[in-house]
């Protein structure tokens, strides 16, 4: 080992033997060619350059290359119809395992990141050109004097079906509904109604939930003496049954409607101001007073504020007021001395 260092010692100071003579043979003085050889040295000790950018291109343009064939297999299939019905006979019997495959193996996320809260979730992202019917024909709402009151109504469907003629039925027998039936009917049935839970547009900034409102302790005498205002949208089938249990589609909806599953429940104060009530799913909704009174106002939508005037009534414990949300607006107002408990609904 030692016998051959001493061969390489050797043959490197043979080579810089020469080397220094070439040096010289250029016209270089010693001190010259010594400062060439420590640059030669300072280069060798220079670290390699990294090939972190190269790395970052090759996976780059990976990336691109696998996007470009799936890109063409996707318009392969999607245009060409024979690769079509090739590519569904061979596939068909995997896509239902690789989905409950998926599904299983994301199950361990549910403990960190639960969404089934918006499974039944008809729009995740707000419009804000919603609602703004600039091309309404408003006709049907033209020359409506008032909101006619009726009992034992039986020509629903041929007078008033998708129409713009409001009314109220004063024969809806529905029972009264006080704030302790809520309180019981929701502490009973917790685990239905707290998908919905959230679902609340109050006043109050401490009310945030519908767990805000309906606490074991709280009763109705809490809120009286304050503007206190709330909406709860409740959509699971379960927690809208529960609903319908203690406030029933009105009887003039034609058995062969599809009724909206989903349902408001629309609580405020005696002290409470005016504000809008929520805009429904459907195109014929109702509101059923369940207790107290309130006044409400039937506004015209803003294009058809010029062709239609505002309507006002009094909704008294158990009316039942029809309208088609397609061109009014309802505003509530506080009317007597109690709290006004109402239940809103829609249909097709």
């Amino acid at each position: 080992m030692a016998a051959q260092q001493d061969r390489l010692y050797d043959s490197l100071a043979e080579d810089a033997r020469k080397l220094r003579e070439l040096g010289k043979s250029w016209g270089l003085d010693d001190t010259d060619i010594d400062s060439c050889f420590q640059q030669a040295l300072a280069a060798d000790k220079r670290p390699p350059k990294p090939r972190r950018g190269r790395a970052c291109r090759c996976f780059g343009l990976s990336i691109f290359g696998v996007f470009v064939v799936l890109l063409a297999v996707y318009g392969l299939v999607a245009y060409h119809k024979p690769t079509k019905m090739f590519a569904m006979r061979h596939t068909q019997d995997f896509l239902y395992p690789m989905m409950r495959a998926i599904r299983i193996a994301s199950l361990p996320l549910r403990a960190v990141i639960d969404l089934s809260g918006l499974h039944e979730q008809e729009c995740l992202v707000a419009n804000p050109f919603f609602g703004s019917y600039d091309q309404v024909d408003c006709w049907p709402c033209e020359e409506i004097p008032k909101v006619h009151t009726f009992r034992n109504l039986r020509n629903f469907t041929r007078y008033y079906y998708h129409s713009a003629i409001p009314f109220v039925v004063k024969d809806a027998n529905i029972s009264q509904v006080t704030f302790n039936d809520l309180k019981s009917l929701y502490l009973d049935n917790a685990d239905q109604l707290s998908y919905s839970a959230l679902n609340v547009k109050s006043n109050n900034a401490y009310i945030r939930s519908i767990d805000d409102l309906l606490t074991p302790t709280r009763n109705m005498g809490d809120l009286l003496g304050t503007d206190f205002h709330l909406e709860w949208r409740v959509q699971r089938a379960g927690g809208v049954r529960l609903i319908r249990s203690m406030s029933p589609k009105p009887y003039f909806v034609p058995q062969k409607a599809e009724v909206a599953s989903e349902m408001f429940m629309l609580i405020h104060t005696p002290s409470a101001e005016a504000h809008p009530l929520p805009w429904p799913e459907q195109p014929n909704a109702w509101i059923t007073q369940a207790y107290g009174s309130q006044e409400v106002t039937l506004d015209p939508i803003s294009a058809c504020k010029e062709n239609c005037t505002e309507l006002r009534i009094v909704l008294e414990q158990s009316d039942v007021l029809f309208y088609a949300p397609r061109y009014w607006q309802m505003n509530a107002f506080s009317y007597g001395d109690d709290v006004s408990i109402a239940f809103m609904g829609s249909f097709f």
